[in-house]
């Protein structure tokens, strides 16, 4: 019976970890971001999220050209969801976004400022 129980719950800490892995996969990669009713106008932005050497999440967002970029201070990646904190002209302030379909997300800025992101498909060569 205990080993039952064991092979039981090595199975359940083996789902959960591929979950949490393939979770983590989708969000990983660049997304073109559409933020509406900004005070200064609807904006799309480049947001990306990758893996150190040291296995943690970091990236950042800005302009599409790269300029303006805002370091992510923190990355939560739950179930199909996404968290991220930044801190811009002396607020910090998160994005929540949830998956919607693949390379599609839907959330919003600080509960206020609507978002969707689309992931860009990275050429194979």
């Amino acid at each position: 019976m205990k080993k039952l129980f064991f092979v039981l719950l090595l199975m359940m800490a083996c789902t959960a970890t591929f979950a949490q892995t393939s979770n983590e996969d989708y969000f990983i990669g660049n997304w073109t971001l559409s933020v509406e009713g900004l005070p200064t106008g609807d904006k799309e932005m480049l947001l990306i999220i990758l893996k150190n050497e040291e296995g943690q999440l970091e990236g950042g967002f800005g302009r599409m050209d790269g300029s303006e970029f805002a370091e992510l201070t923190d990355i939560i990646i739950k179930d199909n969801s996404l968290q991220v904190f930044f801190d811009v002209k002396g607020f910090h302030v998160s994005m929540n976004l949830s998956r919607k379909d693949d390379g599609t997300v839907t959330g919003s800025i600080m509960d206020m400022f609507d978002c969707k992101a689309t992931k860009i498909e990275e050429k194979k060569e």
